[in-house]
């Protein structure tokens, strides 16, 4: 398989109550299998919730910050890091280099911002009905307007 990055968006998306921001990052097989012929996307999600509730710090980014310049490189791997609870980066090897992106939440203890960072590939897109609420909504709002497995 050979992954291409075709877009990077920044996102806001009201999810099941809450509104969530940050990257999704879209890449094309562009050599699919018979078995892909349906949806040759895969979409790699890097969200925070972003709704303030007080005085704590929290949000996402890129490095570098010019990711649109990754657009067109070819995706080599990609890796999740948990650092904590708080901290977690999306790191993608590709032809032009590596990216980062990240979501954290500096807060006290009591103002907590979940942090969403998850893969679509065909299989997940292939069967719509996801176990989670949360994840159904992702495919219907932001996934499924890039008209994949329509």
């Amino acid at each position: 398989m050979t992954l291409l990055i075709k877009d990077i968006t920044e996102i806001e998306e009201n999810i099941c109550g809450t509104i969530y921001a940050g990257f999704l990052i879209e890449a094309e097989n562009i050599y699919r299998t018979q078995r892909e012929k349906y949806c040759n996307k895969i979409y790699y999600i890097c969200f925070v919730d972003n709704e303030q509730q007080c005085c704590e710090d929290f949000g996402y980014l890129s490095t570098p910050d010019d990711y649109k310049s990754f657009i067109g490189a070819q995706i080599y791997s990609y890796e999740v890091i948990y650092l904590n609870i708080d901290e977690q980066k999306l790191n993608i090897k590709t032809s032009k280099g590596d990216i980062q992106f990240s979501a954290y939440n500096n807060h006290n203890g009591y103002y907590y911002h979940k942090i969403i960072i998850q893969k679509f590939d065909y299989e997940k897109l292939i069967d719509k009905n996801f176990k989670c609420e949360f994840y159904n909504e992702i495919y219907d709002k932001i996934l499924k307007r890039n008209n994949c497995n329509e």
